[in-house]
């Protein structure tokens, strides 16, 4: 049986990153994790079973092509060093609800498929706005807008976009785009090929809004892989109740009867006995 490269995101609640780490460790999981470069001291994380390996760092900012750049790194450091059937890209918040010993035969009985979300709840010119022009404060702006240096970097965004606008700018011309959730869970061939299009992605990507929810998705859509594309989902996460809504204890008997494989999110700060309830669940499998 092959081995699974989990890539995982994070920047704060340490605590819940190493019960995340705790219930996937497995014999045949490696574990990449990357720590906000914003984070003054890396957290002591520990595995039984699982290499567990820290990449480098990137400082994250919403939206920029930072988030881009810190997922290629996990994809680069585990690809150089291993051949994995699949590539699980996670957040520091999520958790499984299912034993790894289930993940990994679901993954051995649907080998082959990519679970790349493609939604279609964004009209194509929605889309398309995130990458035809150049955002290029997006490094320095965010989304707290009572922030007043975010303001003021987004005042001068805006007026950037509108001279481009007149200008004609299009750099998504020509280019079949598609977008979903950036968390997926994609073969090693198909996170191969991610990398071998590093220097497009860098062309129509770099100085973008949210283009994490749409490099993976155009590409694989744009390949060979398209075909392979799985309709179903396999993360449970709620848009309804949040952006996205964080679970808690009253949420179990959801979690619980889901058939998804991993959901998210969770706050320690929020709820801890969920996080506590799902960790000690997995410990006893």
């Amino acid at each position: 049986m092959g081995k699974h490269a989990y890539l995982i995101a994070a920047h704060s609640q340490f605590s819940l990153l190493q019960k995340l780490i705790d219930t996937i460790d497995h014999e045949r999981v490696d574990i990449y994790v990357h720590i906000d470069k914003k984070v003054k001291v890396l957290p002591k994380l520990t595995t039984n079973k699982s290499k567990l390996k820290y990449v480098k760092r990137v400082k994250v900012n919403w939206g920029a092509y930072s988030q881009i750049k810190y997922e290629l790194n996990l994809m680069k450091e585990a690809l150089n060093t291993e051949a994995y059937d699949y590539v699980h890209i996670i957040s520091g918040v999520d958790l499984p609800l299912r034993s790894q010993e289930e993940i990994l035969r679901f993954f051995d009985e649907n080998k082959g498929k990519e679970y790349v979300q493609i939604l279609d709840k964004l009209s194509d010119e929605a889309i398309r706005k995130r990458i035809s022009k150049y955002y290029l404060l997006q490094q320095f702006a965010g989304r707290d807008e009572s922030n007043f240096t975010y303001r003021m970097v987004g005042r001068m965004q805006r007026i950037l976009l509108k001279l481009q606008g007149l200008c004609k700018i299009d750099r998504s011309k020509g280019i079949e785009v598609k977008y979903g959730a950036n968390w997926v869970s994609i073969t090693g061939d198909c996170a191969k090929y991610i990398l071998s299009r590093e220097k497009f992605i860098k062309k129509h990507f770099k100085y973008s809004l949210c283009a994490d929810e749409v490099y993976k998705q155009t590409i694989i859509w744009n390949s060979k892989y398209k075909e392979n594309i799985s309709e179903d989902e396999i993360r449970l996460i709620d848009w309804e109740r949040g952006k996205p809504y964080t679970f808690k204890m009253e949420d179990y008997n959801e979690l619980a009867g889901s058939k998804m494989l991993f959901a998210r999110k969770f706050d320690e700060n929020v709820d801890n006995d969920i996080i506590e309830k799902i960790w000690k669940g997995m410990k006893t499998l």
